[in-house]
């Protein structure tokens, strides 16, 4: 499988997860406003974009722009999933 393709796949995943999750995704912040990324307009993800940006579990790669075609990190995945875990990091420190 190429790249890109995985990348697909973990995105896809994540989307899956946060609908279906036994974890309390509302609780993450759903009251959070989903920011106005003028790169997903008519994108076949908008709808799912934007739920995850409303949960906080995404944040865009700025305050306009989203890049819904750019691949995931893994640091990307490991910080929505933390999130959506509610995992305390406060006890952490970067390298």
């Amino acid at each position: 499988m190429n790249r890109r393709a995985s990348d697909g796949l973990i995105l896809i995943l994540l989307i899956a997860l946060t609908y279906f999750a036994p974890i309390p995704v509302p609780a993450l912040g759903a009251n959070q406003v989903s920011a106005a990324f003028t790169d997903i307009a008519g994108h076949w993800a908008k709808e799912d974009i934007e739920f995850v940006v409303s949960r906080g579990l995404f944040s865009g790669t700025s305050n306009t722009t989203f890049s819904p075609n750019t691949a995931i990190t893994r640091g990307m995945f490991v910080t929505a999933l933390g999130r959506m875990a509610n995992a305390n990091v406060s006890r952490w420190r970067s390298l």
